[in-house]
């Protein structure tokens, strides 16, 4: 039998997205702060309701949560798996559903070769497995970890998918973004 848990929504105004508005991106830092998954607590919004089970819901999620009374759908967009709490935003346009950099650790199981033949800045384009389309982004690299800033904010559902980075019509990298 799984354990019941919590269904915490967060208010699309909460303290926690201050930090977004920041648009001043320098430093290895500051691009993997822009970059993190938030991490959302008990405190940080308001008890909706119950579920049966983390393992039922995923990031971006809008059908199955089951809490009325709301004049926008929900989404899930956090999972604490260990304190069994599903983290929900009203809205499509919630902010806990975007980003707009991809942070890639740099590690030896990956070939990066190709990208790093890139200088910061560089304009590339970001293909996502599943989309038929590409989303113009800008390549950094730092001493850990390479960076991507989109153009546009980009859904966190669309995490857990492959995605290439190419550049002039040629393959940089593929990679999988838990």
């Amino acid at each position: 039998m799984k354990q019941k848990g919590q269904i915490v929504e967060i208010l699309p105004t909460s303290p926690i997205y201050s930090s977004d508005l920041s648009s001043s991106l320098s430093t290895e830092t500051d691009f993997l702060s822009a970059s993190q998954k938030r991490q959302y607590s008990l405190f940080d919004g308001i008890l909706v309701g119950e579920h049966d089970g983390w393992s039922n819901f995923r990031l971006g999620q809008r059908k199955g949560i089951n809490v009325g009374g709301k004049k926008k759908p929900l989404y899930v967009i956090g999972i604490n798996k260990k304190e069994n709490r599903v983290f929900v935003g009203e809205g499509i346009d919630h902010p806990g559903l975007l980003t707009k950099v991809i942070a890639i650790e740099k590690n030896e199981n990956i070939d990066y070769k190709k990208i790093l033949t890139l200088e910061n800045n560089t304009p590339v384009e970001l293909k996502i497995e599943l989309e038929n389309h590409s989303v113009p982004a800008f390549f950094y690299e730092f001493e850990h970890y390479i960076f991507i800033r989109l153009n546009k904010l980009f859904r966190i559902d669309l995490f857990n998918h492959k995605i290439s980075i190419h550049y002039k019509n040629t393959v940089l990298l593929n990679i999988f973004i838990p």
